[in-house]
């Protein structure tokens, strides 16, 4: 009976920020003041893929592709930022949180984390930093 106790005493703030998959972010979303989108779609049951870009002259400018999945029980935000040479995709893993979407990579030199904080279905809080800067994305949805 200790065992079990203890089991379940060890496993239970784990359960306990359990995150469910962020489904809210499908669909386009703008930043007004800075004039920056993210657009995601549902293409799996757990993956959300995407990509950021800006308008200039009309025509969308694509400046990373973004993916959100489950892999190998964890969840896991991946970045690739375009016309980088040798830039390869930077993956964030979920960190057990009970209130927001943080991914983080403390390997990473700038951001090491990137985090969601859904305010409502049509308004979400993006933070993108490091322990001595970041920024600030007040993204509202557009459809």
């Amino acid at each position: 009976m200790k065992k079990v106790l203890l089991i379940i005493g060890f496993l239970l703030p784990a359960w306990g920020f359990a995150q469910p998959f962020p489904d809210v972010l499908a669909g386009t979303w703008c930043d007004s003041i800075h004039r920056i989108y993210e657009h995601w779609d549902k293409t799996g049951d757990q993956q959300l893929k995407g990509f950021s870009y800006e308008i200039k002259n009309g025509e969308k400018v694509i400046s990373e592709y973004i993916e959100i999945a489950l892999k190998d029980g964890s969840m896991v935000y991946t970045v690739s930022v375009k016309n980088k040479i040798n830039e390869k995709p930077v993956s964030f893993v979920l960190s057990p949180t009970d209130s927001l979407y943080m991914f983080v990579n403390p390997e990473h030199d700038f951001p090491t984390f990137i985090r969601y904080s859904v305010i409502s279905t049509d308004y979400i809080k993006a933070t993108v930093g490091n322990t001595t800067r970041s920024f600030v994305l007040n993204y509202h949805r557009i459809d």
